[in-house]
């Protein structure tokens, strides 16, 4: 790729685009403030898909900033941006002063009335204004055919497409969803002003994003109610302040009282001396679960992509003693007492659920996997208001055994545990999260392989990814679990940590047969399971084999 071609006047950017047109080339725009990150370069990168030249804006607008924010500690850097701009096909990077935007004597102002006073334009006076001014000035200096803005921005898309369609202007306004980091932090220049502490807390704002989605799901429809948890959420997150939650039409941004068609849920807060914001959309008829609402439900975890299967197969899909790994999981839990099943299906969605579906078990859709805790938390729309125990499986343990999911569950009844998790002692613990213990052997924590030292990785005793968690406790603890880890993700483990916090009881307790909770993550496991699997087989009484709808001796 080229390096773009860095122009500093609105007459020589025009002169630019004269000829690109001259050309018969579609002309595309981004307007930023630079200091660019992903979500900026995703801008880019769909405006280089639909266009032949793409335009890129780099001006820190001094009408957007009221008294006291932070204009002049934005970051900045040109260097760095061409660079990234390089990377991914810009033509024309327009840098240009203040000087040129706003010359001596300047005395235009522009504005969206009503819209510019909602949400964000309650805190910053003006700023929307500036807003229209900046990106009226740059649409009529670029001409583009279409300019592309951020999802994360929200209120500012609104309103600039209301500004564009108010006075006629011929572009089309295109926009792009939020990228966000791996823990789902909408990405943001000003995430730069974040310490590593605030940075854990940040992440507050998209998971009172997650619990209004998943609340409206559940069907819950009163926004005062939802916006009543969200803000609980983001106060015992640590959030400096709270500027607002809001529920709100898509389109004319008015508060929305009841939720009974597509809404927009957008959040503000201060961490630290951040201001930062986010927002998500959400169809409250986008699925219509069924509730549990006593006894015992089995979570079994399938969402996973298992690359390194090497496989068009969805990972838990694949054949152990002639049957799918989920069906033994399945299988395993029904035979323990359990008839409540829901799975979280993620890659492979349409084969994995259909297939999923015909043995009798519900299924929810995690969209953007970020962990199994996070997996978890997507069944809240069928667990609201349960009153019971939720067990949590892997889908891809298929020599798990029905008598240990049943003795697990009755030491949780028994013990009047929080949580009940089981525990295995491997001879080779790689790959998995090792159980830390006291000198006087009692449980501390589990540290997952990737953030252990070389003495914890050392821990032969491993998570074996089999839980039991009383409801009523769960969801709460899914919701306070960040993710400082080297992955990023919302790990199960998490939940351990925040409800022993708490004072729950917490007992791990330790299967004697490890083999049962192998999981599969390469074709090399697969085969070794299968030759367990097998092995296993041969072993059993007739009887028994009968019992596990196996005849004769079967290969894979």
């Amino acid at each position: 790729m080229k390096i773009p071609k860095i122009i500093r006047t609105i007459n020589r950017l025009r002169s630019e685009i004269d000829r690109a047109r001259s050309a018969g080339r579609t002309v595309g725009f981004v307007p930023t403030m630079g200091y660019l990150h992903d979500g900026h370069l995703e801008l880019v990168r769909q405006c280089r898909r639909r266009c032949d030249t793409v335009v890129v804006s780099i001006f820190v607008n001094p009408k957007q900033f009221g008294p006291g924010e932070d204009l002049e500690r934005y970051p900045r850097d040109l260097d760095r941006d061409r660079k990234l701009l390089r990377e991914i096909g810009c033509d024309i990077l327009f840098v240009p002063s203040v000087e040129e935007m706003y010359p001596q004597g300047f005395r235009t102002a522009v504005g969206v009335e009503v819209l510019r006073d909602r949400l964000c334009g309650n805190f910053r006076p003006g700023h929307f204004d500036g807003v229209c001014l900046i990106v009226l000035k740059l649409l009529l200096a670029v001409m583009p055919d279409v300019a592309f803005f951020g999802e994360k921005d929200y209120q500012q898309l609104v309103i600039i497409r209301r500004m564009v369609s108010d006075l006629g202007l011929q572009v089309d306004i295109v926009g792009v969803p939020t990228v966000r980091e791996k823990d789902g932090l909408a990405m943001s220049s000003r995430n730069l002003y974040l310490t590593h502490e605030e940075r854990a807390v940040a992440t507050s704002l998209y998971k009172s994003l997650e619990l209004a989605r998943l609340m409206i799901l559940a069907g819950e429809r009163r926004a005062s109610r939802i916006k009543d948890r969200m803000v609980k959420l983001l106060v015992d997150s640590g959030v400096t302040k709270v500027d607002y939650v809001a529920i709100v039409d898509p389109e004319t941004l008015e508060d929305v009282t009841y939720v009974n068609s597509r809404i927009r849920v957008a959040v503000a807060a201060w961490v630290g001396k951040a201001r930062l914001i986010d927002n998500i959309g959400v169809d409250p008829v986008e699925i219509q679960p069924k509730r549990y609402r006593r006894g015992n439900v089995a979570v079994i975890l399938a969402a996973g992509e298992g690359k390194r299967m090497r496989s068009r197969v969805p990972k838990v899909l694949q054949s152990v003693g002639g049957k799918p790994m989920v069906q033994r999981v399945v299988d395993a839990i029904k035979a323990a007492g359990l008839k409540q099943i829901v799975a979280v299906v993620g890659h492979g969605r349409k084969k994995v659920e259909s297939f999923l579906q015909r043995l009798g078990v519900d299924t929810v859709y995690q969209e953007v996997q970020r962990g199994t805790g996070h997996a978890v938390l997507q069944t809240y729309p069928y667990l609201f208001n349960f009153n019971g125990n939720v067990v949590v499986v892997s889908g891809d343990t298929p020599l798990i055994g029905s008598e240990t999911i049943r003795n697990l569950i009755d030491t949780h009844v028994k013990r009047a545990n929080a949580i009940t998790f089981a525990t295995a002692v491997m001879p080779n613990p790689h790959g998995y999260g090792r159980v830390v213990r006291d000198a006087d052997k009692r449980f501390l924590m589990i540290v997952e392989e990737k953030d252990a030292s070389r003495e914890e990785k050392a821990i032969r005793e491993v998570n074996a990814g089999i839980y039991c968690f009383r409801s009523r406790s769960l969801f709460d603890a899914l919701l306070m679990v960040d993710a400082s880890n080297v992955q990023m993700e919302y790990y199960l483990p998490g939940v351990i940590v925040a409800i022993k916090a708490r004072g729950g009881r917490v007992e791990p307790v330790v299967i004697k047969d490890y083999t049962e909770v192998l999981g599969v993550n390469t074709p090399e496991d697969l085969k070794a399971v299968r030759a367990l699997y097998a092995r296993r087989l041969r072993s059993e009484d007739p009887k028994r084999r009968l019992e596990n709808g196996v005849h004769r001796k079967r290969r894979g």
